[in-house]
């Protein structure tokens, strides 16, 4: 999984993904000479080399709960710090963070409430309705736009969004290994069945669009 997330975010696909978020977060923290910035939920590190390549002034932390993808990022950088921890136990002082970024993972609000500094902000990308549809048209019958982010539903009071984006894009998808590595990224890797992966395996081309929001939220203690 981790090798196959690294392959495919090396192509540089999600990169104008990446360069929105790192843009917004250098408006988050525009007046701050060093920012702590915490990327919950790292993966492999994409977005965190990304962030910290654009800000070499700031202080990152990453931290994911496979310790396989840890070890992975431990490899490619020691400018970072990394860290396997749970979101809902993230082993960083209270009031100690400026900025918390989330890319397709989950939020701990009762977590990130801790660790942040009052004024500080969150930025979380996830799915829109459309996100991936022409890949999961080829493993699924009927195919069902994703819900309405959920997270953003339930926010305790302490946190306000600032600005909503919504990202989307086109990519030229060559070869079955690209394919497969997209796939094995996704929650539907482990949920289709055997025939449906070899449907899948067989094609040798693909145009997908992605399509997500990117949220930026602020804290207030």
């Amino acid at each position: 999984m981790v090798s196959a997330r690294t392959a495919f975010l090396n192509t540089g696909h999600y990169q104008p993904i990446a360069a929105a978020l790192s843009q917004s977060i250098k408006g988050g923290c525009s007046q701050i000479p060093e920012p702590v910035i915490i990327d919950a939920g790292c993966g492999e590190g994409y977005y965190t080399h990304y962030i910290k390549r654009q800000m070499t002034y700031s202080h990152i932390i990453g931290f994911d709960i496979s310790k396989s993808a840890i070890v992975a990022c431990c490899k490619q950088s020691q400018q970072i710090h990394w860290l396997v921890a749970s979101v809902n136990d993230i082993p960083v002082a209270d009031s100690s963070t400026d900025i918390i970024f989330s890319v397709f993972s989950r939020c701990d609000w009762a977590s990130f409430s801790r660790i942040l500094k009052s004024e500080g902000r969150v930025f979380v990308i996830a799915p829109g309705p459309d996100h991936l549809k022409e890949l999961r048209e080829v493993i699924y019958d009927t195919v069902r736009p994703y819900p309405e982010d959920k997270l953003l539903q339930t926010l305790p009071d302490s946190f306000v969004i600032i600005s909503r984006q919504h990202l989307q894009g086109k990519m030229y998808l060559e070869g079955s290994e690209v394919l497969l590595n997209l796939l094995a990224m996704t929650p539907h890797y482990w949920r289709i069945q055997p025939q449906q992966k070899k449907r899948f395996s067989t094609l040798g081309e693909m145009v997908c669009h992605y399509d997500v929001y990117l949220t930026e939220l602020k804290y207030t203690s």
